[in-house]
């Protein structure tokens, strides 16, 4: 592996309310360039919220603001990412039963 293609950082989160250490093993994968598109989009979305709002920001706020998003974007993929083996075993034991969701009654559309 060339020194190109190493990881140049290890991304660890503890999320202590919900389970144990989640490590991304391999994350080379996204260039710098993909880096620049998505703040360009996260950027973007805050300034519509911005104007949206009618609030007027400095660049600090607007810098709190945008690692706020980032980090709540970050918690709802962990905790999906630790919850999903559960979510697909509850799944596999109700496939073929009534309990995979509500039943109609008679009368409904």
């Amino acid at each position: 592996m060339s020194d190109v293609n190493k990881p140049r950082f290890s991304l660890r989160l503890m999320l202590s309310s919900i389970g144990p250490e989640v490590e991304v093993d391999d994350p080379t994968f996204i260039t710098e360039e993909m880096v620049g598109e998505a703040w360009n989009m996260i950027n973007a979305f805050i300034m519509d919220m911005v104007d949206d709002l009618e609030l007027e920001v400095d660049d600090e706020h607007f810098r709190e603001l945008f690692i706020h998003l980032c980090y709540k974007l970050i918690y709802r993929e962990m905790t999906t990412l630790l919850l999903m083996p559960s979510w697909e075993e509850n799944f596999k034991e109700r496939l073929g039963t009534r309990k995979r969701g509500p039943r109609k009654q008679k009368g409904d559309s």
